[in-house]
């Protein structure tokens, strides 16, 4: 592998991440203080 495939799979797996991300912050239905701590803390 060179470079140029590195990166473009450092790219591809970001990507990847933050698209879970925001799934993850779409699936939540309502959101409050406690329960935004409780995910920093505790991933589940």
């Amino acid at each position: 592998m060179n470079l140029f495939e590195l990166f473009i799979i450092a790219i591809s797996v970001s990507m990847d991440a933050f698209a879970a991300a925001i799934c993850k912050g779409l699936s939540i239905y309502r959101i409050n203080l406690e329960s935004a701590g409780n995910n920093i803390y505790y991933q589940k």
